[in-house]
């Protein structure tokens, strides 16, 4: 399992942080642009790979904004990219946040249904974060839940944060949604959360960010 993040090389060719291009594409509302670059070369870069690769990967997770979900097209550009990568569907998992799935229901529900029916999956990302969480979870037919890493993070000193995972662990899993815990640093906060029943983790503790190159190269070696 593997998501796919923006970088952006500087001038010295040393990788930054691409936060102030994110933050201005989307006051410019051009946030979709990038959306789409990110995918195309994701598949693209996943198509490539030769078959025995491609079986061992089992999910590669790609973000979608707010934006993206506005603009019409967005499912015909998907399937597109899909058919002309030949990349089975069911190795793709799009990532939604909280706040955009709750400001976009409709919308996210519709994608999830056309989608799903390909075999595409869905996660909720940096779920906790907003103020109707449990409200609408069993409303949409996501397969994964991400636990915000806000809570992760220090919940192994706060308690009310260390309740929040083991509450949203619950729910998903009474849903039938398998979760994922976002910002797992240490192997103590590994364990805790396999002793709570938390399917996965996604942090430091695993793996430090590296360029999908070198993950598809992982995935080829013998």
């Amino acid at each position: 399992h593997f998501e796919v993040l923006m970088r952006v090389i500087d001038d010295q060719g040393r990788p930054t942080s691409p936060v102030g291009i994110i933050e201005a594409a989307e006051n410019g509302r051009m946030m979709d642009a990038i959306d789409r670059f990110v995918l195309r070369k994701t598949l693209q870069t996943i198509g490539a790979l030769p078959r025995r690769a491609l079986r061992r990967l089992e999910l590669c997770s790609i973000n979608l904004s707010a934006i993206s979900l506005a603009r019409e097209g967005l499912l015909d550009f998907i399937v597109e990219q899909l058919e002309r990568s030949a990349v089975p569907p069911g190795k793709i998992c799009f990532e939604i946040t909280e706040t955009t799935a709750l400001n976009n229901l409709d919308e996210v529900r519709w994608l999830i249904q056309e989608l799903g029916a390909m075999g595409c999956r869905f996660a909720i990302d940096d779920f906790g974060s907003g103020h109707a969480s449990y409200g609408y979870i069993e409303r949409l037919p996501v397969d994964y839940v991400k636990i915000d890493g806000m809570f992760v993070r220090d919940m192994m000193t706060n308690t009310l944060h260390r309740a929040i995972v083991e509450s949203v662990n619950r729910i998903a899993t009474t849903l039938g949604i398998k979760t994922i815990a976002e910002c797992v640093e240490t192997a103590d906060a590994a364990e805790v959360l396999a002793g709570m029943g938390v399917h996965y983790g996604q942090g430091w503790y695993y793996a430090r960010p590296a360029p999908i190159a070198d993950v598809c190269k992982a995935l080829d070696r013998d």
